[in-house]
């Protein structure tokens, strides 16, 4: 769909490719090379999150918090796929901790350089506007009205400044009018719900990050909503973890139209460190002066351990095996010519052929109005089709019976059911796991 428009590629990340692509040229053309990336991203995440907690609240809390973190659900779903996610909140929360090493008010380098880490991720994914926002507003929490006349503030600004103009430079003007045609369609996906006045916009953001968040905190969500709210009632030394928290919400909220599970990890980290102020405070002498002290650190503390055994026993088996067999089967099912539609976790089974992924029908029709799903096979012409659980979250009778996130792909299951039922045939279908049932059809054209 893209390729019809020139220079399209300028629309598309640069940063977060060619960190992937150094990867991939260190380790060769796998699943593994842009899975060993995110782990280091995670590494990095893991460091700043210890420097955070460690300017908040000494080296015990960022030793808490570093585990918390490592353990959790958020953690474990980014640092171990292929996506960039973990790559803006690696940046993203190193670029707190610089905030938070400054002591002066005054313009430093440091100032700059949080700013100017955040803007240049901009690039790797829009997300980072979160981190943006989050560090702005912890500059009002901290001067309040006069954050103005604050110099490592302007630092700051000017910092996102020049990251914004190197995304402009990379992306708008090689050719402005593609990107205004690539980007047009996907402005009511896009559109923050600060920018959009209606009561539903706002309903979907607080209701999809709300599920989101929630699921992947799980067991730690009670303490974390009470830490947010007895700790935002601290003194000013004792509520900056609160206060971080805060400000990532706001941004989060303010600025993510749809919430998905990998969005989680620019926040949840901010989400641990509470946690884990919460747990040093709990186990602090002078907390434990009632006689319900051994229940309040027995509760906080058996809390945290079945939220982390949960994380631990969910994430222990090994799915490489499964993997493995998956694309050998899918690789034998197609045949060695022809262009092969699916998922992009197929595609390291056939990189030698021409791969789309199903996105693209939804594409299609987003950028041609009044067109149906087999329109939009007949123009991209796959050859052999390839359907599994991902796939199947985005299909069903009625868009709006599904969650936000998942509505902006939606496919109709009896467009696709009706489409495979005239031009395809099934050459194989099995039980994959984690895949769940994976279907293989062969397209005939006429």
């Amino acid at each position: 769909v893209f390729e019809r428009y020139s220079d399209y590629w300028t629309y598309f990340p640069w940063i977060g490719t060619a960190i992937h692509a150094l990867a991939i040229r260190l380790f060769g053309l796998s699943l593994f090379s842009l899975r060993i990336t995110s782990f280091a991203f995670g590494l990095v995440l893991l460091g700043a999150v210890y420097a955070i907690g460690r300017q908040l609240g000494g080296q015990t809390l960022g030793m808490v918090a570093t585990v918390l973190v490592s353990l959790s659900d958020s953690f474990v779903l980014a640092a171990h796929m292929g996506r960039h996610d973990v790559i803006v909140a690696a940046v993203g929360f190193s670029a707190i901790a610089v905030y938070l090493s400054e002591k002066s008010s005054q313009l430093s380098a440091r100032s700059i350089l949080s700013g100017l880490a955040v803007g240049l991720v901009l690039d790797i994914h829009a997300i980072a506007i979160v981190f943006a926002v989050a560090i702005g507003l912890l500059y009002v929490f901290q001067h309040g009205l006069q954050v103005m006349r604050v110099g490592r503030f302007w630092g700051f600004v000017f910092g996102v400044s020049v990251g914004v103009a190197v995304f402009i430079a990379i992306h708008v003007l090689p050719n402005p009018q593609t990107f205004v045609a690539l980007g047009k369609p996907f402005a009511i996906w896009r559109t923050p719900p600060l920018f959009d006045p209606s009561i539903g916009a706002w309903k979907d953001a607080l209701w999809g990050d709300l599920i989101v968040l929630t699921k992947l905190s799980g067991l730690k969500t009670p303490l974390i909503l009470f830490a947010l709210f007895f700790g935002s009632l601290r003194s000013a030394g004792n509520r900056a973890p609160a206060l971080l928290l805060l400000a990532l919400i706001i941004g989060f909220t303010g600025f993510v139209r749809y919430t998905t599970m990998f969005y989680g990890i620019v926040i949840m980290p901010a989400a641990d460190i509470l946690v884990a102020w919460l747990i040093i405070r709990t186990l602090h002498p002078g907390w434990r002066t009632t006689r319900w002290s051994p229940a309040k650190v027995m509760l906080v503390c058996s809390l945290v351990f079945a939220a982390i055994s949960i994380t631990i026993i969910n994430d222990t088996p090994d799915a490489a095996p499964t993997y493995n067999a998956t694309l050998q089967r899918v690789g034998r099912a197609v045949a060695t010519d022809g262009t092969v539609m699916g998922s992009q976790t197929y595609w390291f089974a056939m990189t030698d052929r021409r791969y789309l992924s199903w996105e693209q029908l939804v594409y299609f029709r987003l950028f041609n109005p009044g067109s149906t799903l087999e329109d939009a096979f007949d123009s991209l012409r796959p050859d052999y089709l390839i359907l599994d659980t991902e796939t199947d979250l985005f299909t069903g009778e009625d868009a709006a019976k599904l969650p936000p996130y998942f509505q902006m792909l939606f496919i109709s299951q009896l467009d696709l059911a009706s489409f495979l039922n005239q031009h395809a045939t099934q050459v194989d279908s099995f039980d994959a796991d984690v895949y769940g049932r994976v279907r293989v059809y062969r397209i005939s054209w006429p």
